[in-house]
């Protein structure tokens, strides 16, 4: 972010604005944040529980405080790998001098610990949608209802078209390893192959499979998952990788039609989107 673009975003919210309504101007200007919060602390700390801040994506204080001094601008340093992930996570900063190398590093006089917790707001996840076809333009409507940003991709021109596929934030056609190379891809990626031949869903795979994503999930019956996974490893792709991945892609409902297959899919994400909140809160917790 520019300078004179933090300062302007600053103006737009108010230092008396509450939480919520920071929020609710951030969302107005359409603007990604990280909101911080205080959840825990000792008695020394500068802030009470609850203290709360957003920062931008590349580290800005836009609003708020958690008390100021080093451990916020390391909080907001953090902010950056974290809006690179869209992943939030509890941290816990201890500020007795001499306790840990943190505490030299914020060089604290007030002793005691701080436990924040780093949230995305206004930030849609990504889905790469691969494969424009009838399954493609049901599933579409609802990752847009579940808060997806949606990107499809498809080599045939009849077929990546806005025309089609209206809810998609994206529609793209062109070569599969070509695109693919040109998408950028983090551990909050979604990937789903729905192509229309094996052939292809298999060039996708490949090209994805060592990449980062959060999910991926491809079209296939079970035999076929199983033999293309097979030549997969024996091509030295990674065992541990190729394990993660759902094929047959969604949930098992004897689906037929595409309709009850984007039905099967979108349920299968909702479900990794779930568990995958329970284990971070579980980790947290510990």
């Amino acid at each position: 972010m520019s300078i004179n673009a933090f300062f302007l975003l600053r103006l737009m919210i108010p230092r008396s604005a509450s939480h919520l309504e920071a929020l609710t101007r951030l969302n107005e200007l359409n603007q990604p944040a990280i909101s911080v919060t205080l959840v825990e602390s000792s008695y020394s700390t500068p802030q009470r529980i609850g203290a709360k801040m957003l920062v931008s994506l590349s580290g800005e204080v836009l609003w708020g405080t958690i008390g100021g001094g080093a451990v916020e601008k390391l909080a907001s340093e953090r902010c950056i790998t974290i809006g690179h992930s869209l992943q939030g996570e509890m941290v816990k900063y201890d500020l007795n001098r001499g306790t840990d190398e943190l505490a030299e590093k914020t060089d604290m006089i007030c002793g005691g610990e701080m436990t924040l917790f780093f949230e995305p707001v206004n930030i849609q996840p990504a889905v790469y949608v691969f494969g424009a076809g009838h399954i493609a333009r049901d599933l579409v409507p609802l990752l847009v209802k579940q808060g997806f940003k949606v990107v499809v991709i498809d080599d045939r021109a009849n077929y990546a078209s806005r025309e089609f596929l209206p809810e998609a934030s994206e529609v793209i056609c062109g070569n599969w390893k070509e695109e693919i190379e040109k998408l950028p891809f983090s551990n909050s990626t979604y990937v789903v192959i729905i192509t229309y031949s094996h052939d292809a869903d298999e060039i996708v795979l490949k090209s994805i499979i060592q990449k980062e994503w959060h999910y991926l999930g491809m079209i296939a019956s079970k035999r076929k998952a199983k033999e293309i996974k097979n030549r997969l490893l024996s091509e030295g792709f990674s065992e541990e990788k190729l394990e993660k991945v759902h094929s047959p892609i969604g949930i098992p409902i004897s689906s037929q039609t595409p309709f009850e297959v984007s039905i099967s899919i979108i349920a299968e994400i909702i479900k990794k989107q779930r568990n995958s909140l329970k284990k971070e809160l579980n980790t947290n917790s510990h």
